[in-house]
């Protein structure tokens, strides 16, 4: 069942990660902290994308576990709110295309 596997959601919806509190809601984790206006309009960067290295190095190791989670994350990371999503499936990729 095709929605029941898209829907399915973390056993533990509170982590820490970085010295940052996340909770698992919207289908991400979302760092406490943020604020409703930080959420809007994220920058959205694709991991393992040219961008993803370039804010990883700029972050540094402090950031390095918010840049590598699983599910989609949306984080603030010197004073810029991103969207931090896995890759793209190739597969589903090259489907489309």
């Amino acid at each position: 069942m095709e929605d029941a596997e898209a829907g399915a959601e973390p056993r533990q919806r509170v982590q820490r990660v970085a010295g940052q509190t996340l909770f698992f809601k919207n289908g991400r984790w979302e760092d406490s902290v943020l604020t409703e206006a930080q959420k809007e309009k994220p920058t959205e960067v694709e991991q393992f994308t040219d961008a993803w290295f370039k804010l990883a190095e700029e972050a540094g190791d402090k950031f390095a576990p918010l840049l590598s989670q699983s599910e989609p994350a949306l984080v603030r990371i010197k004073g810029t709110t991103y969207l931090i999503v896995p890759p793209a499936d190739e597969e589903t990729a090259e489907e489309k295309g």
